[in-house]
């Protein structure tokens, strides 16, 4: 079986089937990058946050996990973890608990997302045979983390303009202080949230928190 590999990988020797990304040190480059600007900018260390789309909000997924001492707040939009990455490749989300109790959850996807399917499993899409992690996993594994009600999500908005198939939800009564929320609307992957769900909407849970 042929497959492409990237130069990065080559040099590695960690060619494989289900390599698809490149095999820099992404955790090496998030921390420098994070030396250098604070090195150069007044940034306050307690307010980092962490969030992108697609394979953006994949890279969210691994870096929480990877650094969970390092951010107040993550938000991934249409994106999951690879199937059995839930707790990270060296279980983060349980051995560290601790650290990521200090950094709160919201994540954005959309209901008809054929790449990045919500509730997980195979992606239906064709010539995508990625197998991803369901939202509810990913968010009852955060509310666990949090020491929120997990048996109880309520209801709950954002506190702006959006449209009527934007519906929000949230785990209720977390002992860490932080929130776990979660919004889905309706669109396929790569559609962001509608109206001012998206922007405005991290930007509004952003600012809510401090490490």
């Amino acid at each position: 079986t042929q497959y492409s590999c990237y130069e990065s990988c080559v040099k590695a020797g960690w060619c494989g089937r289900c390599n698809w990304a490149t095999c820099h040190d992404d955790i090496a480059f998030t921390k420098a990058l994070l030396t250098e600007l604070t090195g150069k900018y007044c940034i306050d260390m307690t307010r980092i946050y962490l969030g992108g789309q697609s394979n953006g909000g994949m890279f969210t997924h691994y870096l929480y996990q990877r650094m969970p001492h390092a951010f107040a707040a993550a938000v991934p939009i249409y994106a999951m973890p690879l199937l059995g990455h839930l707790f990270g490749g060296e279980d983060e989300l349980l051995l560290r608990a601790a650290e990521l109790k200090e950094t709160a959850f919201l994540a954005f996807h959309d209901r008809q997302d054929r790449v990045i399917p919500v509730r997980g499993g195979m992606a239906p899409s064709t010539g995508w045979t990625w197998y991803y992690e369901p939202l509810t996993a990913v968010l009852s594994t955060w509310a666990t983390v949090h020491g929120c009600n997990v048996t109880k999500p309520l209801a709950t908005h954002l506190p702006f303009e959006h449209k009527d198939s934007f519906g929000c939800q949230e785990f209720p009564t977390c002992a860490s202080g932080r929130r776990v929320m979660w919004c889905e609307y309706n669109g396929h992957h790569g559609e962001a949230p509608p109206t001012h769900g998206g922007p405005y909407g991290m930007y509004w849970f952003f600012n809510q928190f401090r490490r």
